[in-house]
């Protein structure tokens, strides 16, 4: 019970107050022994106060019956004083007299039951009480034996303590052991206190308030730090928990609540030996020891004989939880007992899902576990390039709820805990870097019919607006065999074959060099399972949402047919292409369409659709194309993802039909470029046998351009038919009465681009608004707004409908009408326009609209 670790911790420089001021005062020397108060006998120290203060240091006292005395006590710097006493009692005032001063002092003693001594010695101003218990020599069987101390409190609060040795022998004699260091004492108790001298201290002792229930000795005791209260178990003498021996295999360590990475396997024998394998610094370490178990203490001890290791432990089946101190930090440290179980559950492939199911880590550093029913055990892991990395062949166990797998290249086993619940195994191994928490699932070999058909690639990221044009086919047959069918970066189709099975919500995929694991990929349906979306790998090293649909492989019957396009975005921006599909109903489909030049551009190949995606792919080849459709009536709007955005094309269907509203003669009155003023006259003849007939004339060459088309009509769209061109041009129209506007887009080929042109026509109705007639001369011109020179030009106007214009030397006939406040005119071999016109008395204005210009021309009659 060594001063440093028990009670008897001395406060430095608080000498024994007895003797440390013998040569203070003096008086005269004692008669010897008189009085009725039995202070013959060795007294041991049990507290001390100066002033009231509470002091502490060790002190033996003996008082002999020949008035002769021996005080040995501690000092400062734990150094150990002897003084040789006489002493005499005159009633309850104790003289004595220090041999080495001749300094005699009074101090009244009080006796209790011959068992305590309280002294009180003043000094000047210094007052000190010294409370000692008398030593008997009695013994308390229960003490003997050999103790291991387990636990302390200081304060109340548990604290780190020893490891410490107590060894009591029936004849008062024993040792104090802590770490490497043994003392030998005696020892003896009264009542309920245990009283310890140490012989090579000339019998220097101390003392501690102690209990003793069954095999647990508890000892209480105050120093300067405060309250101690330790426990200590007793070694049984071969008693042996028979949970205990056997091998066990560690799952889980922490000290001070931090988890620590110690792969450790111990045998505890039944004879109280043990071999302990574990790692220190990476390095597999064997040690020999001997252990011992106490009620629920457990011990520890090296090949020097010196207590390693003390902890609480608690059993449960074959689960031992060990609660101890390593280094004077707290431990705790879970086992598991090896049975040589094997859990049916574990049995078969598993494949990593990922730290806590993040299939990110899964995908890209592929993992499977095999646990065969006859103990062998397999771990597989590959690279993020799907290159084996590395396999461990090895066996495996299970108990108390961990799997137990030996290294194959030394003595450890690692342990860790698991549970498999719907298919899939959780489980908690400590690593290095912690501890991790993987997810795998357990391969069944199923393939889901749901997956099994054609899917084709229709967008990434979950939104359709990541500008991915993508063709990709990926086939699932029932046998387990996936197919993808899509193009490299230079476009030549790629086709790679893989296996698969599935479970849960998960596919497991695998190539041809992947024979013992796979790489997890989440799916799940929607859209009544005509969707499904994976997280697959992607460009970046990332996992990737993708989403495909389900091809039928069928040519829905509304979709067959020639559509022509009459409006495209990219990203919710307008940018027209005069475009024109036909779908056939054997599968084929030829696109055409405008290039910026004006050029036809024409694609061909072959289409699939379901009930509201469109499926495109080159001639022959399998990678298609996706884009969303919905069709009302003969109205199609078509969505895919682009190179340069999301596209949406509306198109409406060519039936051919001819109706009566638009047949007529019309000629241009205005027009607009982009926006723009720009008018070239043009005069256009509908037909109700579906011709179309254009006249323009070109003012740089002094001729008629005069185009021959067909048309047809549907959707408030004209649709023209150009013999020269596979391309149906969409001209939007309206019709109100007389008037008709249009919209459609060209190519310019000053501007090298489409250019949106708008239109109004007024229809021919043969009207001649008599009031024209008459001779007109021109008197007033303005362009834009500036007054020209009006030169000298006359109009010679007859109410038959011809007319001619003079000016200068230059005579043109023409022909003309009227239409609602517009003069229809046709200028024979040469120009045409219709214009504004209004008369006012005998003055006519007519306004006209040419390239970008606007003219006024007034006439008087």
């Amino acid at each position: 019970m060594r001063s440093a670790r028990w009670l008897w911790l001395i406060l430095a420089g608080t000498m024994v107050i007895l003797f440390a001021t013998a040569c203070e005062q003096a008086t005269e020397e004692p008669a010897g022994p008189t009085g009725g108060i039995n202070v013959v006998g060795t007294w041991v120290l049990r507290s001390a106060t100066l002033n009231g203060t509470p002091i502490y240091y060790r002190q033996t006292t003996t008082i002999n019956q020949d008035s002769t005395g021996l005080s040995v006590f501690e000092g400062p710097g734990n150094q150990v004083y002897v003084e040789p006493f006489t002493w005499t009692l005159d009633g309850d005032i104790l003289s004595y007299t220090v041999t080495s001063s001749g300094v005699t002092y009074d101090s009244p003693v009080v006796l209790d039951n011959d068992r305590i001594l309280t002294m009180t010695t003043t000094t000047n101003d210094t007052i000190v009480v010294q409370t000692s218990i008398r030593v008997t020599g009695a013994l308390d069987d229960n003490l003997v034996g050999t103790w291991n101390s387990t636990s302390a409190t200081l304060n109340g609060e548990s604290t780190s303590y020893g490891p410490e040795v107590l060894i009591f022998n029936d004849d008062g004699t024993g040792t104090q052991t802590e770490g490497a260091e043994t003392d030998t004492l005696s020892w003896s108790v009264n009542q309920n206190v245990l009283i310890a001298q140490y012989p090579a201290l000339n019998d220097l002792g101390s003392t501690t308030n102690y209990t003793v229930a069954g095999n647990t000795l508890t000892v209480t005791y105050q120093d300067e730090e405060g309250t101690w209260v330790v426990t200590y178990a007793k070694e049984t003498g071969g008693e042996v928990n028979t949970d205990i021996p056997g091998t066990w295999v560690n799952v889980w360590m922490e000290i001070d609540g931090t988890p620590v990475y110690y792969p450790q396997v111990a045998t505890l024998n039944e004879d109280s030996t043990g071999i302990s394998v574990h790692l220190d610094e990476g390095e597999v370490v064997v040690d020999t020891f001997t252990w011992w178990a106490v009620d629920d203490s457990f011990f520890v001890l090296n090949q020097e004989g010196v207590v390693d290791f003390r902890s609480r432990y608690v059993i449960e089946g074959t689960r031992v939880t060990f609660y101890g101190t390593l280094e004077g930090n707290s431990s705790t440290q879970i086992l598991v007992k090896e049975t040589g179980a094997h859990d049916p559950a574990l049995a078969g492939r598993w494949i990593y899902t990922g730290e806590y199911g993040n299939i990110q880590d899964a995908v890209f550093e592929p993992e499977a576990l095999e646990f065969n029913i006859d103990g062998s055990f397999t771990d597989t892991q590959y690279d993020h390039e799907l290159e084996r990395e590395e396999v461990m062949v090895s066996s495996w166990s299970t108990s108390g709820g961990a799997v137990i797998v030996d290294d194959n290249e030394s003595p450890l086993k690692f342990a860790t805990d698991y549970s498999v619940s719907g298919g899939y195994m959780e489980a908690t191994p400590m690593e290095e870097e912690g501890v991790q928490h993987p997810v795998f699932v357990k391969e069944t070999g199923e393939h889901d019919p749901n997956i099994v058909g054609t899917w084709v690639y229709l967008e990434h990221g979950g939104n359709g607006t990541d500008g991915r044009d993508r063709a990709e086919t990926i086939v699932f047959d029932a046998s387990g065999t996936m197919t993808s069918y899509h193009y490299d970066e230079s476009g030549v189709p790629v086709t790679e074959v893989m296996g698969w099975s599935s479970v849960d919500t998960l596919l497991l995929m695998r190539d041809d060099t992947m024979t013992e694991t796979a790489f997890p990929i989440p799916y799940q349906y929607y859209n009544f399972g005509n969707m499904i979306e994976v997280q697959a790998p992607g460009d970046e090293g990332q996992v990737e949402d993708m989403t495909f649909v389900r091809d039928p492989g069928t040519q829905p019957a509304d979709l067959v047919g020639t559509w022509v396009q009459v409006g495209h975005t990219v990203d919710g921006v307008e940018d027209h292409q005069p475009a024109t599909v036909e779908l056939f109903g054997d599968g084929t489909f030829v696109s055409y369409s405008f290039g910026d030049t004006g050029s036809v551009d024409s694609e061909g190949g072959d289409w699939t659709a379901s009930d509201s995606y469109l499926f495109i792919r080159n001639p022959g080849e399998m990678p298609a194309h996706a884009a969303g459709y919905t069709i009302d009536g003969d109205s199609l709007t078509v969505t895919m993802p682009g190179e340069d955005g999301v596209e949406v094309s509306t198109l409406v269907r060519e039936t051919g039909d001819l109706p009566a509203e638009p047949v007529g003669t019309w000629y241009s009155v205005i027009g607009y470029t982009d926006g723009a003023l720009y008018h070239t006259p043009v005069r256009v003849t509908i037909e109700s046998d579906g011709s179309l007939t254009t006249v323009m004339f070109d003012a740089d060459s002094g001729e008629r351009e005069i185009d021959q088309n067909t048309w047809s009509a549907n959707g408030g769209y004209l649709f023209i038919h150009h013999p020269d061109s596979p391309v149906i041009q969409a001209v939007s129209y309206s019709i109100d009465d007389n008037t008709l506007e249009a919209v459609f887009y060209e190519p310019n080929d000053e501007l090298q681009r489409l250019v949106e042109v708008s239109y109004t026509f007024i229809r021919e109705t043969g009207n001649l608004d008599t009031d024209l007639a008459g001779t007109w001369t021109r008197t007033g011109l303005t362009v834009n707004g500036t007054v020209q020179d009006p030169g000298n030009v006359t109009l010679d106007v007859n109410a038959s409908g011809y007319g001619t214009r003079t000016e200068d030397a230059q005579v043109d006939n023409f022909t003309w009408s009227t239409t609602e406040g517009y003069l229809l005119v046709d200028v024979t071999e040469s120009y045409l326009n219709g214009m504004e016109y209004s008369i006012d008395g005998d003055t006519l204005t007519l306004t006209a609209y040419e390239k970008d210009y606007t003219s006024v021309e007034t006439y008087t009659r």
